[in-house]
């Protein structure tokens, strides 16, 4: 998915974790409707700048594909070698996540960390 096309979906009302998750919908077996229910309130670290929700939305991804602990681990190692933290906070340069939508800071810099969670889990899923 490029940044294009996930600028377009945070535009349209869908959180980082919906958009990973349900970039593996087809790999799932479920429809992207039930990956939307699924991580509704997992954006913005749960809404409160906690674990960043590109990152929850491949956990959601790796869970309902099956995978262990093994590929969590490479996950989230791979997710902070490439962007130093799973916080959303602290992703966001210390901002909160209502007050990054409102500055327009998350459709600057969350699409990177879309992009590359669905990258690295196109390498573990795939």
């Amino acid at each position: 998915m490029d940044r294009t096309m996930i600028l377009k979906e945070l535009s349209d009302g869908r959180n980082c974790a919906q958009i990973v998750c349900g970039a593996f919908a087809d790999e799932t077996g479920y429809e992207m409707e039930e990956t939307d229910r699924i991580a509704s309130h997992f954006g913005g670290g749960m809404h409160t700048g906690q674990t960043c929700g590109a990152f929850t939305g491949g956990l959601m991804a790796l869970g309902l594909t099956e995978k262990g602990i093994e590929e969590y681990a490479e996950f989230e190692k791979k997710f902070k070698e490439r962007f130093g933290s799973c916080i959303c906070f602290e992703l966001l340069g210390r901002q909160m996540p209502m007050e990054a939508r409102k500055s327009g800071k998350t459709l600057e810099v969350c699409p990177e960390y879309i992009e590359g969670a669905i990258e690295i889990l196109e390498e573990i899923i795939k």
